[in-house]
């Protein structure tokens, strides 16, 4: 009820504020002029303020809704750092052993060597999170001088492999780093290049912990990915193994797979069915469902804006057809004299939809004036501003079309009466 009442508001008050305008020019007028028939013709070719403010509006409405829809392809089109295609996840609980770290171990051992039976599938690694999904946090302390908190992972061994991730120094996680007493990290090149910018980061020890700090040793370095979302500038990120800490229930299961990985989720769904101890799957899908779903937050945007634009955009349509018949009735008279004079139909027709286009035209140069003054045409690019140029010349030519139509139609008898 709070944004109904806001909208009604502020709807009455655009209401009693465009009308505000033409109320005030019309108790101005004089009683003399109006008997002798000047106020008509007054203000003629006044340019309209509100048909201005109508196409500066729509035209950067519709800059900023084509820069939204570049950067979304350019998104779409961007590499995560990951591979995408053949890569199939699943998010899965183990309530009953959740607490139990080397029960959880022992389980997901089990599931991982059957679902590596599963015809069609090449590989499988378990994770705490898929990347672009808001992951964890960890303290990590690489030098005395350096302490920063960067966003984290858990990971097994294969995991890197999986998702197809190169280890650029040193290995991936092993089965073998579980049972020894020192904990192994990998880091990424941003962590790397930030703590040893002039060495090598592989057998550096680190201290883990935001309160209760631990030791660990750095075995690898892997290549820069998106975590949190694509597009975004290269950050820090730490991999812990997974299974080391008592950890939570959730753990996700990740497969490359040599077909259609969509083809191969009902297999692995009943494989994971199968181990029984209470295990729940949550889905089974793509990897590429994942990413795409990364993508709804801009996509949602693009398309209000992109609603926006058009209705703005039909707003200044109608405005411009309504100042272009509005002049065409105020010249009646001088039509028709030309026409008397010998005017074609198609001269007066031409005339008066130039008039209309050339009036977009001005209107349109003060739009993208003002848009290189927002910023919105800077980011737009060439291609954006050829488009909307040619989107709104379509529409200015509809708008202007019936009321040169109409022009080019009148009597030139009649319109020497008219008054």
């Amino acid at each position: 009820w709070r944004a109904l009442m806001f909208t009604s508001l502020v709807a009455a008050v655009a209401a009693v504020a465009s009308g505000l305008l033409p109320a005030l020019r019309a108790s101005d007028v004089r009683p003399e002029e109006a008997f002798r028939g000047r106020s008509q013709g007054a203000g003629v070719r006044r340019r309209p303020v509100g048909l201005i403010a109508q196409v500066v509006m729509s035209l950067v409405l519709l800059f900023v809704a084509g820069s939204f829809l570049r950067g979304l392809d350019q998104l779409q089109h961007t590499a995560p750092g990951f591979e995408v295609v053949g890569r199939l996840y699943a998010h899965t609980a183990l309530p009953a052993a959740s607490g139990d770290r080397d029960r959880r171990q022992q389980f997901y051992d089990q599931a991982v060597e059957r679902l590596r039976a599963v015809p069609g599938v090449d590989r499988v690694a378990l994770t705490s999170v898929l990347p672009l999904i808001p992951s964890g946090s960890e303290c990590v302390s690489p030098t005395a001088a350096i302490s920063l908190t960067t966003t984290a992972s858990e990971v097994s061994d294969g995991y890197f492999a999986t998702l197809g991730i190169p280890v650029m120094a040193g290995r991936e996680f092993t089965a073998a780093s579980l049972a020894s007493q020192q904990e192994s990290v990998i880091i990424n090149e941003s962590l790397a290049r930030l703590a040893w910018p002039n060495d090598s980061a592989v057998g550096k020890p680190v201290e883990l912990g935001c309160g209760p700090r631990r030791r660990a040793v750095v075995v690898g370095v892997a290549r820069d990915t998106a975590v949190r979302r694509i597009g975004e500038r290269a950050r820090p990120h730490l991999y812990l193994q997974i299974m080391r800490q008592s950890g939570g229930s959730f753990t996700t299961i990740v497969l490359a797979t040599s077909g259609e990985p969509s083809s191969l989720t009902r297999s692995v769904n009943d494989t994971l069915a199968s181990m029984g101890q209470g295990l729940k799957v949550y889905e089974v899908l793509p990897l590429s469902v994942s990413v795409e779903q990364s993508y709804a937050a801009p996509r949602w945007l693009t398309r209000v804006l992109t609603a926006c634009g058009v209705l703005a955009l039909v707003l200044a349509s109608v405005g411009l057809f309504g100042i272009t018949a509005h002049r065409v009735s105020k010249r009646t008279q001088e039509i028709g004299v030309r026409m008397a004079l010998g005017a074609r139909r198609r001269d007066v027709f031409r005339q008066v939809l130039g008039e209309g286009l050339g009036e977009l035209v001005s209107l349109g140069l003060t739009g993208v004036a003002a848009s290189v003054l927002e910023g919105a045409a800077g980011t737009a690019g060439l291609s954006t501003h050829l488009a909307v140029a040619a989107i709104w010349l379509a529409v200015a030519a509809c708008a202007c079309y019936l009321p040169a139509a109409w022009a080019s139609g009148v009597d030139p008898v009649v319109a020497l009466r008219h008054d």
